[in-house]
């Protein structure tokens, strides 16, 4: 089975490259190698249909997608591919039982908005199929589309009639009316159908975006539903007064006696629609103390409906300062400003507005960069040239926090948000409100995770492919389809994708998300070095110096990797010319010195060596053990024995002060281990054993340094070591003081004199 997963790995990924490049033939090939291994796969039958039709060959296509229906029977998309494809071809009866498939999956998922598409192209090729209609009503009013379903029963009512199915008709336009009982055409409708005749054909039912143009008497009801942050606040507002004269009335106090009548008086006022005299009322509250949020608030509101918004700004500015009010004062501005033509101003408050509401569903740690989202979308659209694009965010905007159920929207887009923050890729609501079909984009990004999640990865990508046709500049889909592509060990494709958006980012000046993406592009391709320069370069073009020095570290260690030692060398001196404008220079000299030393060591360039070495011993920065060693070694490869010796004496003192004896040690021992010749380093290890008691440890080195003193012609030392080492084996003292007797005669021999000598 092993075998059989390697060799369909081998040849998907062999397809996936194939279709990347275009090349069909190999691509089908391929596909066709990866099923001969799992034959029951449905994604690989999705792949190689869409081979085959970019081949020219749909015929082929359909079977391999009618394939897909069979393996995967809860998946959408093979049952639209195969609907389109048959549609394509005329026959329209296959077409439809697709697509009616295809919807009723949509619809068991909750994806009403899809399946009312999907029914909507099965309505337009069988304009006589009853069930394509009733369905699509159905549809309709679960999606919140009031009026097109009305519409639909209506034909429904008039397909039936023409049937002589009278008892269905009636029906379908009681369902009319149970939907919207002021319906003039159902009315019209029913009164046709009482008088024998047929209902008035409510002509064919037409793919619509939404219902922007609906009658007010069927929009009544959903506006009350869809109150946007300014009404329900408002109503909140007057709420809470309601609540503040009712408590002071029953505790029998307030905070003052003379503001809270006024207070009613006002809402009395209000309430009867005198909104001059309610605004009077108000005014002489505050001037009473009344200085509560609430009324600045519904004041602020009376004012504007009254025209004097001069007047209005500044209440709404006062009752922002409360973090409870600050959202929705922000958007009652937005729309004022807004009337007025005033296209800046009014993107500002929108935008602050619909940041605060997406601040209080994000986790806090998040807060920081999408506020950062939000700054470099307003710097995007600042400017006479950006005028348009603002006002369309502008609508964008009002219309998805005047849509029903806004608060719990925001909260699910969030939520689905979120899965980019977990790898690093923080990105906000309004970068998909800022795109033509800000509703494609966010179901896109729903439904590809509900694939993903199902490892459907072949309908995942198409879902995302499909919204990119509306939204091609909605960034977060293309890093979707880069994480689906990384699911799928698809690599390469992956980090193409992370580049290309990094490099829009880039050239759209959100350097903050581009910064972002190009971390998620290094995951993939840690030794990268012309990508990790483009992130440095990113983050010195939003001042985050000390995040550059951090990259420079790691791109130095990616040159050390591939082996280019001068590049990295070159990358060090480039970071320490940054450190004057870094938070800590000394700290970050004292981490990137010894690392540039360490190179120059490496590279036999050890008199420049010696000149980092000397810049760190000027730092103020205490020296950590693995520079002194450093130093050290370098001083006995330069032959400066005395000098390391010296400052080897220093370390051995400094750790022993710190209470660091094991570090001295560990110390000692390396640089013994490195320079086992220099008999001075072996004389301190064996004297550090001594001292320690460690007896045979210190018998063991002594004899190695005796010899190194006797090869070395070091008589005099060496007789001052076997004296040692009599004093650590006294059971041992006539082999010694032979020994000593013998080193003394030659001694005394090669002098010219003789000295008698005691162990």
């Amino acid at each position: 089975m092993a075998g059989k997963r390697k060799v369909f790995e081998q040849a998907l990924r062999e397809g996936h490259n194939f279709a990347w490049d275009g090349r069909w033939k190999e691509a089908i090939a391929a596909y066709q190698r990866a099923l001969q291994e799992f034959p029951d796969n449905a994604d690989v039958h999705i792949y190689l249909a869409q081979a085959y039709l970019s081949s020219g060959e749909p015929a082929s296509a359909l079977a391999a997608y009618q394939r897909a229906c069979e393996l995967r029977p809860d998946d959408p998309l093979p049952h639209l591919r195969a609907g389109a494809i048959l549609a394509d071809t005329g026959d329209s009866a296959g077409a439809v039982r697709h697509y009616l498939a295809a919807a009723d999956i949509f619809a068991a998922m909750k994806n009403w908005s899809r399946a009312v598409e999907t029914l909507e192209q099965a309505v337009k090729l069988a304009p006589e199929d009853l069930t394509a209609h009733e369905r699509l009503a159905g549809a309709y009013l679960q999606a919140g589309r009031t009026q097109d379903a009305v519409r639909t029963y209506l034909v429904l009512a008039h397909l039936f009639q023409r049937r002589n199915e009278r008892e269905r008709a009636l029906e379908c336009i009681q369902q009319a009316l149970n939907i919207n009982p002021r319906s003039a055409a159902a009315r019209q409708a029913l009164e046709a159908l009482g008088q024998g005749a047929a209902p008035p054909a409510a002509g064919p039912v037409r793919p619509t975006v939404e219902a922007s143009t609906a009658p007010q008497e069927e929009k009544a009801g959903e506006e009350a539903e869809s109150a946007n942050p300014a009404e329900a606040l408002r109503r909140r507002a007057l709420e809470t007064l309601a609540e503040a004269i009712f408590e002071s009335v029953e505790e029998g106090a307030g905070p003052s006696t003379r503001a809270l009548p006024l207070l009613a008086q006002a809402m009395d006022h209000q309430s009867r629609g005198a909104l001059e005299q309610a605004v009077s009322l108000f005014e002489q509250a505050l001037g009473q103390g009344l200085d509560w949020p609430a009324v600045h608030f519904n004041l602020a509101v009376l004012l504007q409906q009254l025209g004097r918004w001069e007047q209005a700004v500044p209440h709404f500015q006062r009752a922002m300062a409360d973090p409870d009010y600050a959202a929705g004062a922000h958007f009652a501005l937005g729309q004022g400003y807004q009337a007025r033509g005033q296209t800046q101003p009014a993107l500002t408050h929108f935008l602050e507005a619909l940041k605060l509401l997406e601040l209080r569903a994000a986790a806090e740690e998040m807060h920081a960069q999408l506020a950062g989202c939000y700054e470099a979308l307003q710097a995007q659209y600042a400017g006479e040239r950006s005028a348009e694009g603002a006002l369309v965010l502008i609508s964008s905007i009002v219309d998805f926090l005047g849509s029903p159920g806004w608060e719990q929207k925001v909260r699910e887009v969030r939520r689905r948000l979120d899965r980019f923050a977990a790898q690093g890729f923080v990105t906000s609501l309004v970068e998909a409100l800022a795109t033509p079909d800000a509703q494609s984009a966010l179901e896109a990004l729903a439904f590809s995770e509900e694939y993903m999640r199902r490892r459907w990865f072949a309908s995942a990508e198409e879902e995302c492919y499909r919204a990119l046709a509306r939204v091609p500049g909605y960034l977060p889909l293309h890093l979707r389809l880069a994480e689906i592509s990384a699911l799928q060990g698809r690599t390469d494709a992956a980090l193409q994708k992370c580049v290309m958006v990094a490099q829009t980012y880039r050239l759209r000046r959100q350097n903050a998300q581009a910064v972002q993406v190009y971390r998620l592009a290094l995951q993939f391709a840690p030794l990268d070095t012309a990508l990790r320069k483009q992130l440095i370069e990113e983050l010195l073009v939003l001042g985050q110096v000390d995040q550059a020095l951090e990259e420079y570290i790691q791109l130095a260690d990616a040159h050390y990797h591939l082996a280019a030692i001068d590049e990295c060398i070159t990358a060090y001196q480039e970071a320490l010319k940054l450190t004057p404008r870094s938070s800590e220079r000394t700290a970050w000299e004292a981490r990137l010195l010894p690392r540039l030393a360490d190179l120059y060591v490496q590279s036999f360039d050890w008199t420049r060596a010696r000149e980092i070495y000397r810049r760190l011993s000027a730092l103020p920065a205490p020296q950590n053990l693995e520079t002194s060693l450093g130093r050290i070694d370098l001083a006995f490869k330069l032959e400066e024995i005395d000098a390391g010796l010296r400052e080897l004496d220093d370390l051995l003192e400094r750790l022993h002060k710190e209470g660091a004896d094991e570090q001295a040690e560990r110390a000692l021992r390396s640089l013994v281990d490195a320079w086992p010749a220099i008999a001075p380093l072996q004389e301190r290890m064996a004297d550090w054993y001594i001292a320690q008691g460690r007896t045979e440890e210190a018998i063991q080195v002594l004899n190695t340094l005796g010899e190194l003193q006797l090869d070395a012609g070091m008589t005099d030392d060496a007789v001052r070591t076997v004296r040692k080492l009599a004093a650590l084996e006294p059971d041992k003292a006539g082999d010694y003081q032979r020994l000593l007797d013998y080193l003394l005669s030659a001694r005394s021999a090669q002098a010219g004199t003789d000295e008698p000598g005691q162990a």
